[in-house]
């Protein structure tokens, strides 16, 4: 994988898809996902992005 991107968004995932899919290029691939509080993650860089106290979980 040569990029990955986290973002937060009101959108429901659908929407994002959708939005997002006309970007992709040959071999792309998109995966759109709810984050909650409870995750876990190992040698992660976005640790203190996801523990943020502003950050906003459903």
């Amino acid at each position: 994988m040569d990029s990955f991107w986290l973002i937060e968004a009101d959108s429901d995932a659908k929407t994002i898809r959708d939005e997002l899919h006309v970007h992709l290029e040959g071999g792309d691939v998109l995966f759109v996902a709810q984050v909650s509080k409870d995750w876990a993650g190992a040698g992660t860089q976005c640790e203190q992005w996801l523990n943020a106290s502003n950050r906003k979980y459903a």
